[in-house]
């Protein structure tokens, strides 16, 4: 009981720091523990419009030497929130998070362990939504990012589409 105690205590504090609109000492280990997590996005309040639509869709490399054909796991999000009586959009927020996490990381000036970070995150969110589709094993994950530009008037929108390089897992 009194292990309980101590992590629920340890876990408000670190909750507290994080949120706090002031700098306290633990606010470098209270953001690395609530940061993927509990993100804060002031985008609730002051919503900016985003001017590009994302998609993502994935696909594995089986122990068997198999490539799986690519799955769009963004239609699969929609879909289960439209067919849904109570729709869950976690699947859909981690997915668009974890991409997000990805390119912040992979831009130039961002810090390398950070960016290997973010790559193992994102495959691990494919691996842990296809893996269960196959008997064979997993033992590469590829990711592909397809934007599509949000445009107003009656000409198609432009895409473009960016095929990241294959992970190994396992």
């Amino acid at each position: 009981m009194a292990l309980f105690a101590l992590v629920a205590v340890v876990h408000v504090v670190l909750i507290f720091v994080h949120t706090a609109p002031f700098r306290l000492p633990l606010r470098a280990a209270a953001n690395s523990y609530a940061d993927p997590y509990f993100r804060q996005d002031w985008g609730l309040f002051a919503p900016d419009p985003g001017t590009e639509n994302q998609a993502v869709v994935a696909r594995l490399e089986l122990a068997d030497g198999t490539i799986t054909p690519w799955v769009d796991l963004t239609a699969e999000d929609l879909e289960a929130v439209r067919h849904s009586l109570l729709p869950g959009q976690v699947p859909q927020v981690q997915l668009d998070y974890a991409l997000g996490y990805y390119n912040d990381t992979h831009r130039e000036g961002a810090i390398p362990e950070d960016a290997r970070a973010t790559e193992i995150y994102l495959g691990n969110i494919v691996l842990h939504r296809l893996a269960p589709r196959y008997p064979t094993p997993a033992v590469a994950v590829q990711v592909k990012a397809v934007y599509t530009r949000v445009v107003l008037s009656g000409a198609p929108p432009p895409s473009e589409e960016v095929e990241l390089p294959w992970w190994r897992v396992g």
